[in-house]
This record gives C-alpha cells, sequence and structure tokens, in this order.
C-alpha cells in the first residue's frame, strides 16, 4: 500500500515522501507563506497528524534530514 508523508519546518517548506513499496523518494517540495507550519510536525496524505515515532515518519525524515544529498529533489511549489 502506497504511503505518503508531509513534513513540515518553521521556514514555511512542506516536504512529501512517497513510498510505493520501493522505497521512500520526495515527490513534492512545496513553499506555502500563507500557513502557519510548525517544525517537525508530520501528516499523512489525508491531513491527519502523525506521531514523531511513526516508522513512516522516521523514514521520511531519514531521507529528508540525513541522506538529502543521495535523494532526488524535484523542483519546488509555491503555494498549496
Amino acid at each position: 500500500m502506497p504511503i505518503e508523508v508531509h513534513l513540515t519546518y518553521l521556514v514555511p517548506v512542506c516536504v512529501v515522501v512517497h513510498n510505493d513499496g520501493a522505497g521512500p523518494r520526495i515527490s513534492r517540495v512545496l513553499v506555502n507563506d500563507a500557513e502557519e507550519l510548525k517544525s517537525g510536525e508530520a501528516y499523512s496524505a489525508d491531513g491527519e497528524m502523525l506521531r514523531y515515532d511513526d516508522p513512516t515518519v522516521i523514514e521520511a525524515k531519514n531521507l529528508v534530514e540525513l541522506h538529502a544529498q543521495q535523494a532526488k529533489w524535484p523542483a519546488w511549489e509555491f503555494g498549496w
């Protein structure tokens, strides 16, 4: 089953990490200056808040924060 995690940061950026079973990949990077984002929060694709210790959140954060240079980064989008 495909999994998608949305990570938010203090800079109004949301990184969408998608895993369709072949490993996590960064599918979108959004700059959303109209939204009040809180650093470190993670949400499912349907907007449900995910716990920081959820394995899918840990996997997504590891890709974005620990292995960012190895990830393929798409062009950034502005707005939601």
